[in-house]
């Protein structure tokens, strides 16, 4: 099948719509953090005994370094996160406020990295917390400046816009899809570009595929490959992915607090 449009005008298409997926994942990305974010922050606001079954898993993805680490240094680095999961809670508060478009207009790059920064952290602490009650040790709930159910509400409102944002993002890979099926089938393809495209239209069903078993965006496999092609030659130049592969919680070191608001890891010594 040959068309009137160019195989090089084909791709630059594919690149807009990439660019569109990529927005759109983006903007789901930053949601689900400030699910997970405010949802961690409102348990630690609890009394570990009324956590629910899901939390307590969260021990389990603790380093071993950790986990090993005496009481007094697990309560040191509790009351570190705490302070930071609690002066930091407003702000979060208030970029979940924010639309798709302001999310989009202000700096994202720095958004994302506050958001994974917070989750990890909110989740790190909830976690530390249950390790050190299965040690038979009592901690005191996080008494935050937001009420429960404010949060609870905020939360809920965050539920609606993920669920949004994931069908915007699976239209996005279906258009994605089919286009690139469209182009295959053009007889004029060099081989070079066929053969990114065949590997593209993989990733991109990989991804659909991801997201219909209700996996988390974050651990989406989205491809962030920018293709430049003129009609002698193509050539690709690897992007870093905007998406967190790492696990829930990042903590293969201990904590400690260091000036005000920064907490470093640094390797457990016994």
């Amino acid at each position: 099948m040959a068309t009137n449009i160019s195989p090089s005008e084909e791709l630059r298409i594919i690149e807009e719509k990439r660019g569109a997926l990529e927005q759109a994942v983006r903007i789901a990305l930053s949601i689900e953090q400030m699910q997970k974010g405010l949802s961690a922050a409102l348990v630690m606001g609890e009394e570990t005994t009324n956590f629910p079954p899901e939390v307590l898993s969260l021990v389990d993805e603790l380093s071993d370094s950790i986990k090993s680490s005496t009481t007094d240094k697990l309560r040191d680095a509790l009351a570190a996160l705490q302070k930071i999961v609690g002066d930091n809670l407003s702000r979060i508060i208030e970029i979940s406020e924010m639309d798709e478009q302001a999310l989009l207009g202000a700096d994202i790059g720095v958004i994302e990295r506050l958001l994974e920064d917070y989750r990890k952290k909110s989740q790190t602490a909830v976690a530390i917390r249950v390790l050190l009650g299965t040690r038979g040790e009592k901690t005191e709930p996080l008494q935050h400046k937001v009420s429960p159910d404010e949060l609870r509400q905020r939360i809920e409102r965050l539920d609606e816009k993920e669920k949004v944002c994931r069908e915007a993002v699976k239209c996005e890979l279906e258009g994605m899809i089919s286009e690139t099926e469209r182009i295959l089938q053009r007889d004029d393809l060099p081989d070079k570009m066929r053969q990114i495209m065949a590997a593209s239209l993989e990733d991109f069903r990989d991804n659909l595929a991801h997201l219909e078993s209700g996996a988390s965006i974050r651990t989406l496999p989205v491809a962030v490959e920018i293709v430049e092609m003129s009609e002698g030659e193509i050539s690709t130049v690897n992007t870093p992915s905007t998406l967190a592969e790492s696990p829930i919680i990042e903590t293969q070191t201990l904590f400690q607090a260091v000036e005000s608001e920064t907490i470093v890891m640094e390797t457990a010594r016994q």
